[in-house]
C-alpha cells in the first residue's frame, strides 16, 4: 500500500517540489549576483 501511494502521489508532488527548488536556487543566485555587482558598481 505504501509503495502504491508513493508512486501515485509522486507525479503530483514532484513538479511542485522541482519548482520550489528551482525558485530557491534562482533566488540565491540572484542574491549572489547582486552582491557581486555591488562590488564593482
Amino acid at each position: 500500500d505504501h509503495v502504491h501511494i508513493f508512486i501515485t502521489a509522486r507525479p503530483y508532488f514532484s513538479p511542485m517540489f522541482l519548482v520550489k527548488v528551482l525558485k530557491g536556487v534562482s533566488a540565491i543566485h540572484a542574491m549572489k549576483v547582486r552582491k557581486f555587482a555591488k562590488r564593482f558598481w
